[in-house]
């Protein structure tokens, strides 16, 4: 286990605080006849996982723990912008005290478009996942270093008709992930020990990721020659949120790393 950042340690807490008065606010009977009365979400899996391109899962956020605001822009605006220029898949923060989200956020984006959606968020119930289900995700991110009992809550999502995408740190992170039933695994750049980023660290984790599970690079992928890194690295998709979120033009931005998606290297 890492040693984490005070503000991941504290957002924890407030997490389980939040899941508290949820939980007395919407029972899990009621939240569970709410998801499975939902119509089948988009494949998640199908649409990052592409032949002869990287794929791009372009990320909604307004804060961060690394960055504080980043972008306060309304989610209809950026999900039109992200649907309109290109990306494969939407991530919704739905976290409320560093990120500023909200499952709201995941309902309503669910509305606008019909890519799939991740729910992005610091998972440690159960419960949490049905939720997403509820609010129209076809993904859930779940964390090695945070989520217990990672083959539980990855046969939740089976179960549920999501993916789960498991979150790796270290080689130690996707043993793990293998070993609970994971079939698609991303490597964070961003450490939750210091909130740095090392755009080496998916890189080096790269070879450790069996060929049969979907690879995905997080955090640190700024424009083209990010992309085409990755790429050249045999990775199948990238997550990529602040720099979008921080452009002064996205779709600018967004048209550069979708170019760099399909290009041959």
């Amino acid at each position: 286990m890492l040693q984490l950042h005070q503000k991941i340690a504290r957002l924890l807490e407030l997490k389980k605080t939040e899941l508290q008065q949820k939980k007395q606010t919407t029972v899990v009977k009621s939240l569970l006849d709410a998801a499975t009365a939902m119509k089948m979400p988009p494949s998640f899996s199908s649409a990052i996982k592409q032949a002869n391109k990287i794929t791009l899962i372009c990320e909604y956020k307004r804060s961060s723990p690394s960055e504080g605001e980043i972008n306060g822009a309304r989610l209809e605006e950026v999900i039109s912008k992200y649907e309109k220029g290109g990306a494969d898949a939407v991530s919704i923060l739905t976290e409320p005290n560093y990120f500023s989200g909200t499952i709201v956020d995941l309902k309503k984006a669910s509305e606008l478009t019909s890519l799939p959606l991740l729910r992005k968020d610091f998972v440690i119930e159960e419960y949490e996942i049905i939720e997403a289900r509820a609010n129209g995700a076809s993904a859930v991110l779940l964390i090695a270093e945070i989520t217990p009992n990672m083959q539980r809550m990855i046969s939740v999502c089976k179960d549920l008709q999501m993916d789960a995408l498991v979150e790796c740190f270290t080689e130690e992170n996707i043993t793990l992930a293998v070993d609970s039933g994971a079939s698609i695994i991303g490597v964070n750049n961003r450490s939750f020990v210091d909130l740095s980023v090392d755009k080496n660290r998916a890189l080096a984790l790269k070879q450790f990721i069996p060929k049969n599970c979907i690879s995905i690079a997080e955090s640190g992928v700024k424009n083209s020659t990010g992309v085409q890194m990755y790429k050249k690295a045999g990775f199948d998709s990238i997550l990529i949120g602040t720099s979008l979120m921080k452009a002064a033009v996205p779709e600018k931005l967004l048209a550069e790393l979708v170019q760099a998606a399909g290009a041959k290297i």
